[in-house]
């Protein structure tokens, strides 16, 4: 048997720092208050963050989208909305890596938009994750429910273009009001086309405001 290792006496135990008596616990900060954490010295100021102007994507990355996928895209439409119990038709077009799927409903116009285009915002996401491949470049898709989209893609860019005029005649920047990344991206790629200017999106959450500025001259 193994030997049992002797036993502390009682009096052996290193004595204890005396307790405080009850009632004599240290102050709890009162609500919204912070304890203070000794001479801390204060955090330095974050550096300006570094300007990253919008680069177009190398034609070479992009999605070539020919007849079949239009074909395809068109067929996941149909199927998806006739399983939302949807009654609504579907077009499909394509400009380089963006195809545009049309719907036109003349009973589900508000379902379908939802409430600030959210619906079919959803929609669009659920589209293209059916019809783009999972890995590498994918098509850009964008889901349109009886004008909605054209209309508010078209004000959107007339008010950039004035925004764009503005920041290249005073010399200074200008800013959009806050975008969807949806929106942003249109803006990104009609201003930046002819290098006229340069944009940056910033600020934190899903809607981003966009900074635009004059092209600086080599």
């Amino acid at each position: 048997m193994y030997d049992r290792a002797p036993e502390r006496e009682r009096g052996d135990r290193p004595e204890r720092g005396a307790r405080p008596e009850r009632g004599a616990r240290s102050a709890r900060p009162e609500h919204g208050e912070r304890r203070e954490r000794g001479d801390r010295p204060p955090r330095a100021d974050r550096p300006e963050r570094p300007r990253r102007p919008h680069t177009p994507l190398d034609p070479s990355e992009r999605f070539d989208v020919d007849d079949a996928f239009l074909a395809k895209v068109r067929a996941e439409a149909e199927w998806l909305l006739g399983r939302l119990g949807l009654d609504a038709r579907v077009a499909v077009a394509h400009e380089a890596d963006e195809v545009t799927v049309s719907i036109v409903s003349e009973v589900d116009d508000a379902l379908l938009t939802g409430r600030r285009g959210d619906t079919r915002l959803s929609i669009q996401h659920v589209l293209s994750r059916l019809v783009n491949p999972r890995r590498g470049a994918g098509a850009h898709l964008l889901v349109d429910v009886n004008g909605y989209w054209a209309e508010r893609k078209e004000s959107l860019l007339s008010r950039a273009r004035a925004l764009a005029a503005e920041a290249i005649a005073s010399g200074d920047e200008a800013t959009t009001e806050p975008l969807s990344a949806e929106e942003r991206r249109v803006v990104h790629r009609a201003l930046t086309a002819d290098g006229s200017v340069t944009t940056e999106s910033f600020g934190d959450g899903a809607l981003k405001r966009i900074a635009i500025r004059p092209a600086l001259k080599g």
